[in-house]
């Protein structure tokens, strides 16, 4: 399949999805039964079709860049807001003064900004990113911020910067990699004796909103995260969930490593 046929498939496969949902809404009581039945197969050959015009993740921020920062509002005071103010909360809470700080998958520097304006002390910023184009917005954003520093790797690939850091941060991010576990496992390596892991993103749950999601995102290379890759995280689970109305459920992780001493 050629480029230039992708945007034709997306659009037939967004429109059999609406189109399916819609049957899966309406109708006569009489005819809800086989209405659910023919919105169902529209939502599967919409969803089937979307996988096969799916766009890569530096594709998808490449278009996206010049515009993130003006809709990220969405998800932080729309979709998920508590999810949010718990993060600002932990953030406060776990970053030792003067500690440093990683970012998996920092984009155009969001949670660089939370720290700035919850006015969290810190040595050193590190964010890391996939994407040219979201970091060309990072670097325009704080430009001014000297102990700001933006390294381009693919979290799956590469190696991460070196440690220790004494906090690691990521947001709505892990629903891009295809299997979190050996990321975290390479950032857990990289954690101060102390330190702490905060982890923001989606959840698969055995429902089908979930299960509609997980295909939907894939269109953006994307997916939840099923609950049995999350317990396989090292260390202790502090676990927060916002199961979302609308949207998929949200979960904030926190990881401590073990100080040194400790077991």
């Amino acid at each position: 399949m050629v480029a230039s046929d992708r945007p034709l498939l997306r659009i037939a496969g967004l429109w059999l999805v609406i189109r399916g949902a819609a049957d899966l809404l309406g109708g006569g009581v009489a005819l809800r039964p086989l209405r659910r039945l023919l919105g169902l197969a529209q939502v599967w050959l919409g969803l089937r079709v979307l996988q096969v015009a799916t766009v890569s993740v530096t594709e998808l921020y490449h278009a996206l860049a010049g515009l993130y920062d003006r809709i990220a509002f969405t998800w932080r005071e729309k979709l998920y807001p508590e999810a949010h103010a718990a993060l600002n909360q932990a953030l406060a809470e776990r970053l030792p003064s003067g500690g440093r700080v990683l970012d998996l998958g920092c984009g155009t520097g969001a949670n660089l900004g939370t720290l700035l304006a919850l006015g969290l002390p810190f040595s050193q910023y590190v964010g890391v990113d996939v994407s040219p184009d979201m970091l060309a917005q990072a670097r325009r954003r704080f430009a001014r911020v000297d102990n700001a520093l933006w390294v381009q790797l693919d979290l799956t690939a590469d190696s991460l910067p070196e440690g220790p850091f004494d906090l690691i941060v990521s947001t709505w991010v892990f629903e891009h990699l295809r299997d979190t576990r050996p990321v975290v496992d390479k950032a857990w390596s990289g954690l101060a004796p102390g330190g702490w892991m905060l982890l923001l993103f989606e959840v698969r749950e055995g429902d089908l909103r979930s299960a509609f999601y997980d295909g939907l995102w894939r269109v953006a290379s994307a997916r939840l995260i099923p609950w049995g890759e999350v317990r396989r995280y090292p260390g202790s689970l502090q676990v927060q969930t916002w199961p979302g109305r609308w949207t998929p459920a949200a979960v904030l992780i926190a990881l401590q490593r073990p100080a040194s001493g400790e077991t």
